[in-house]
């Protein structure tokens, strides 16, 4: 451990300012931050999905969206604040993670699909890399889903598939970026079949993606959530939030699932609709 550290303080000395400032930090990317000062104050890992790392004394703090100088202006004023009277911090990003968008619904093999090193890949692209449309498919209803910089809010764009096709070198053929997710709705309401109910599940479950509720199953958020392998360790179990399309607006209901658990109160469990959207954030607590 300690000669990847002395390595990984090599390569900070070599970095040049330009470079420090030309990425920006995002989730999964694996960084390493030392101190000057305090050689206990360090941490070699991933972002957080939320954008955090942990450091000795200091806890929790957001680096995402940040480009390395300016994530080690900001560590440097926290812990100047109350700890200490100087921090000479660095901040190196060790290898950017690797991204991923997701495609859900009545497409070939709903799931991710990889992003290249460009950083980009076209909507024809990804419809191809998933099987394209299912048999069920109703492109015309397609739309994509967009989360801000601090995943607090959702933003729906729809689809025109009959332009991407007719020329793919259009502005319909959208470019799509990490963490983007595709939603392909079906002939029957989104559902496979008529009668069941299909709803995504994203976010920190075992198994994230699409869920089916056959004809006479009761589709309900926490068994949808069940369905896709339960809550992982990560989970923010109370504060799940629930996407819903209806008449062309979008609904965000915020769920205390943990709390509905807790006190039995399972009678507050929320029916579910056709293309419902639950997504499961990581909790620090």
């Amino acid at each position: 451990m300690r000669t990847i550290i002395t390595l990984l303080l090599l390569m900070t000395s070599t970095i040049s300012a330009e470079q420090k400032t030309a990425q920006l930090i995002s989730f999964g990317d694996l960084v390493h931050v030392s101190m000057k000062e305090d050689q206990e104050v360090i941490y070699t890992g991933e972002v957080s999905t939320n954008g955090f790392i942990t450091l000795p004394y200091l806890g929790a703090i957001n680096i995402s969206e940040l480009n390395e100088r300016e994530a080690e202006s900001n560590i440097k004023q926290a812990l100047e604040k109350d700890l200490y009277q100087k921090a000479t911090i660095s901040v190196v990003v060790v290898k950017k993670a690797v991204g991923y968008i997701y495609i859900y619904g009545a497409v070939g093999v709903p799931g991710k699909v990889e992003i290249p090193l460009e950083g980009e890949i076209s909507l024809a692209q990804a419809i191809s890399e998933v099987g394209g449309f299912s048999k069920w498919a109703d492109p015309k209803k397609a739309y994509i889903i967009k989360k801000n910089q601090e995943n607090t809010e959702l933003k729906h764009q729809f689809v025109d598939f009959e332009a991407v096709y007719n020329n793919l070198a259009s502005k319909a053929n959208l470019k799509l970026q990490k963490n983007d997710m595709i939603v392909i709705p079906s002939l029957a309401d989104g559902a496979v079949t008529p009668g069941s109910i299909e709803v995504i599940v994203e976010g920190k479950v075992e198994t994230p993606g699409t869920i089916l509720f056959e004809p006479g199953e009761r589709p309900t958020l926490v068994r949808a959530i069940i369905k896709a392998g339960n809550f992982n360790k990560f989970a923010d179990k109370s504060d799940v939030r629930l996407v819903r399309r209806s008449a062309g607006s979008t609904k965000i209901i915020k769920v205390d699932v943990k709390e509905m658990l807790e006190k039995g109160q399972i009678h507050k469990d929320i029916k579910l609709q056709s293309g419902d959207l639950i997504i499961i954030d990581e909790s620090w607590l």
